[in-house]
This record gives C-alpha cells, sequence and structure tokens, in this order.
C-alpha cells in the first residue's frame, strides 16, 4: 500500500471519528471544551450501542458527555451554518408547562432520542436523568412522520420538539437531549441548566391601570337675589314745629314750618313758625346757598333776600 493511500485512508477515519451528528440548537446547550466549534459534535463511541439496532440500555460514559453543570452555552454563531435555527429558548420554564425546543441532524444515522431531567438538588449522574423522563423514546425522523429505516435519509435537517416539564418544586435544573444512533455505535447529547419556577408562582400581570375618572364639574353657586335697596331718604329739611326758629341770616336748621304753621320773620337774623292760616312756609333770610322755597304765610308775607 503507498504512502499516500495510506494517509489518505487515514484522514478519513480521523474525520469519521470528529464527525458532526446531532445537538439541541435551541435552547443553546452547555459548550464542550473539546469542541468549541462543533455543538453536534458532543458524543461518543459507546460499546453498549453496536451499530445496526438501536440499544437503548446503552450507558452513556458521563451523563452529559464531558460537560458539566454551569458551563459556559454554546454562542448562536459558533453553529456554523445551523445559526439561523439557534435561540436561547424560553425566558422561564414553568413546572407543568411546555417549551419548544429545536434539533438538528448533521449526520442522520437514525436511532432514538428522549429527553429527561435531573435537578441540581441530586448529583448529575444517569440515574438521575432515568429517574424524571420528559419524553418516551422516539425516533428522530417522527417529525417527518418516517422510521429509522433509511441512514443518511435526514442529513443536515432540523426538526422541533415541544417537551412537557413535570409538576415538581422549583429551582436549578438540567435538561438532557440524548440521542442513540442506529447505523453507528455513538451516542450523541445536549444538556442545558435551567431554571424552573413552581406551577402557579409566575409573575402575575400587571393590573391596568383605573382609568382617571372625568374632572368634576364645579357646582356654580347661586348668585344671591337682589335686595331691594332701601328708599332713599328723602333730600330736604325738617319742618320746624310751632314756635321753633325757621330762619335767619345765620341760621342752619330747617326753614320750613309744619302744616298750618307760618314761618314769621322777626329780624334778619331769626325767625320762628307760628300758628296760622298758611300751610309751608321759608324766610326769605334762609343762609346763602340753601335753597328758598316756600308760600307765603296767612298774613301774606313772603320773605325775600
Amino acid at each position: 500500500m503507498s504512502r499516500c493511500l495510506l494517509t489518505a485512508m487515514m484522514a478519513l477515519t480521523f474525520l469519521h471519528g470528529i464527525e458532526g451528528h446531532g445537538a439541541v440548537t435551541k435552547p443553546l446547550p452547555r459548550m464542550l471544551k473539546a469542541a468549541p466549534y462543533c455543538p453536534w459534535c458532543v458524543g461518543e463511541h459507546n460499546s453498549g450501542n453496536p451499530s445496526g439496532q438501536v440499544h437503548l440500555d446503552a450507558v452513556p460514559g458521563t451523563p452529559c458527555l464531558g460537560t458539566s453543570r454551569e458551563a459556559a452555552r454554546y454562542p448562536g454563531n459558533n453553529f456554523g451554518n445551523y445559526q439561523s435555527a439557534t435561540g436561547n429558548g424560553p425566558t422561564e420554564y414553568v413546572a407543568g408547562q411546555t417549551f419548544d425546543s429545536s434539533i438538528v441532524l448533521d449526520a442522520d444515522h437514525a436511532g432514538r432520542a428522549q429527553w429527561s431531567l435531573c435537578p441540581h438538588l441530586e448529583p448529575e449522574t444517569e440515574a438521575c436523568f432515568k429517574k424524571h423522563l420528559l419524553t418516551p423514546w422516539t425516533d428522530v425522523h417522527a417529525y417527518w412522520g418516517g422510521d429509522s429505516t433509511i441512514d443518511h435519509w435526514k442529513d443536515g435537517e432540523i426538526y422541533h420538539e415541544t417537551v412537557t416539564l413535570p409538576n415538581m418544586p422549583a429551582g436549578r435544573a438540567t435538561l438532557r437531549w440524548l440521542w442513540v444512533c442506529k447505523y453507528t455505535d455513538e451516542l450523541f447529547a445536549s444538556c442545558i441548566d435551567v431554571d424552573i419556577t413552581a406551577s402557579g408562582s409566575s409573575p402575575s400581570p400587571t393590573p391596568a391601570s383605573s382609568p382617571t375618572p372625568a374632572p368634576v364639574e364645579p357646582t356654580p353657586t347661586p348668585e344671591p337675589e337682589p335686595t331691594s335697596a332701601p328708599a332713599p331718604t328723602p333730600v330736604g329739611d325738617d319742618c320746624a314745629e310751632s314756635w321753633q326758629q325757621c330762619g335767619g341770616k345765620t341760621w342752619s336748621g330747617p326753614t320750613c314750618c309744619n302744616q298750618g304753621l307760618t314761618c314769621h320773620s322777626q329780624n334778619e337774623y331769626y325767625a320762628q313758625c307760628i300758628p296760622g292760616a298758611g300751610s309751608l312756609g321759608e324766610i326769605s333770610a334762609a343762609p346763602a346757598g340753601r335753597k328758598k322755597h316756600g308760600r307765603a304765610g296767612a298774613s301774606g308775607f313772603l320773605a325775600t333776600a
């Protein structure tokens, strides 16, 4: 055998040993440090799974095939051509509810896969995952309605699966997708560390804000009914009684006499009301600036200035 042919055969053998086969792309799984750019290479050849049949009792070398709890997740751009099918997964995993996943078959060797779970309160062992099964063993072609009779039928294809979580206490846990191949002796796994919320403890929706009440129009204060103004006090002098002064040059009091009296001037400085035939009268000697008015008395006398 020539050196070139031997080298070529060794290269093919090496490539077959590292060829990727399958992995979860959503939610993004833990990274294997030995395969940072090949998420679908997290697997192993397993003597408990000889090719030609699906040996569901095969036990992987470690539960998550080399990855450990809380390891960094693969970034989406490390999935190469499958980057468009990647995603972080749901923001919240609720006990008793479902989540959606996506799985890539980079090299389809048929077989069956199963989802299980291991709470972080328990050691990460194969027994822990077997105790908390989430799905039955399912043909990796079930998404397309086929069966595991054709090797490499769905190379490079993505399929989707809805997984239901059990009713369990809240806490940290690891989800695992395990694939047992049929036409090779390989096992592949993807493990995802998540927080699981107890059923019924999801954040309550924010209550809708109450509408702002319409402003209440102030009740107008009734205007007070107008009060009748008191009758004005008559402008003018009160007339004097009998024998009272009713005039004079410096007099500032009344300058008229009541009915039946006459304002009689005795001199320029004094006048008084005396009984007589007249009604009202006024002396002519009223103070300067005062209105002079009156009527002649019984004597016919009318004072003048």
